[in-house]
C-alpha cells in the first residue's frame, strides 16, 4: 500500500490516506469544498496513475536485466 501511495501526487496521496482512515467520499468532498463526483474521480485517477507508474517502472527494470 505504501509503495502505491508513494507513486501518487501529494494531493492524491492526502485524499487516499484520509479515505483509508475511514472518511467517505462525501466527507472528503465537504472538507475539500468540492462535489463528491470530483473527489471520486480525483481518487480514481490518482490510483490509476500510481499503478501505471508502478507497472511501467517494473517493466523498465525487467528490460534492464
Amino acid at each position: 500500500r505504501r509503495q502505491v501511495l508513494d507513486c501518487t501526487d501529494e494531493k492524491g496521496r492526502e485524499l487516499w490516506e484520509r479515505n483509508l482512515l475511514g472518511y467517505s467520499i462525501g466527507e472528503l468532498a465537504v472538507q475539500e469544498g468540492q462535489n463528491s463526483d470530483y473527489v471520486g474521480k480525483r481518487l480514481r485517477r490518482a490510483m490509476q496513475g500510481a499503478l501505471r507508474r508502478l507497472v511501467l517502472n517494473k517493466d523498465g527494470e525487467k528490460r534492464n536485466r
